[in-house]
């Protein structure tokens, strides 16, 4: 009788099935993903992409089940109060991700603007298998007037006269609002600062065309 207990108790043990993938099937993926931020001025409009983008390495799946898992991307770019979360598509675990929050807003120079970023991957199994810190950037639009100052070679050379703080030092024809002024042919660019620092110079220009060959 104990013999067949023992039959018994072995065969039981032998019915159990594989793990589940939450119960045990972490160390088989090995998440591959990055993010990063990208900024841009067009005169009128502060874009703010925020992208996660990378993949899984799926391991040996054989006392795991990963049937039905999907992975998919959780993306924070509040731009200004404006955006949040956004969710990108569910796809397999070892398919490419690349999904972008992209957000904007109408912005001028001599303010100041607030960009709150996350990026996270999630997996329906075990939930989080990337994740970033949340962070607080803040950004300003500073305007950079060159004056034209001769032909070299036949293409233009610009004098600084009003500098943003991507730019030389010079400080002078600035109005109380923060703009920038010349007489004559100038061209006058908008510089992107990033926690008071250059981040993007010269990012776009624009003004009256200068004689000779110039662009």
């Amino acid at each position: 009788m104990k013999l067949l207990w023992l039959f018994f108790i072995i065969g039981t043990i032998l019915l159990i099935p594989a793990p589940t993938l939450a119960q045990g099937c972490q160390g088989v993926m090995s998440p591959q993903y990055s993010s990063y931020d990208s900024e841009s001025y067009d005169n009128t409009n502060l874009y703010v992409n925020e992208t996660v983008d990378g993949y899984t390495t799926i391991g040996n799946t054989e006392f795991c089940n990963i049937s039905g898992t999907t992975h998919h991307a959780w993306v924070n770019n509040t731009l200004n109060g404006k955006g949040g979360w956004q969710a990108g598509p569910y796809v397999a675990p070892a398919s490419y991700i690349s999904f972008t929050n992209s957000q904007f807003i109408p912005a001028h120079p001599g303010v100041n603007y607030s960009n709150t970023i996350q990026a996270e991957v999630l997996c329906s199994a075990v939930g989080d298998i990337f994740g970033t810190p949340s962070s607080v950037f803040g950004y300003a639009i500073h305007l950079s007037a060159y004056i034209f100052s001769g032909l070299s070679n036949g293409r233009c050379t610009w004098t600084p006269t009003c500098a943003g703080a991507c730019s030389s030092q010079h400080t002078t024809n600035t109005n109380s609002g923060g703009g920038c002024f010349t007489t004559g042919p100038y061209i006058q660019c908008a510089d992107v600062t990033k926690d008071g620092k250059c981040w993007d110079y010269r990012t776009i220009c624009y003004g009256k065309s200068a004689p000779g060959l110039c662009s």
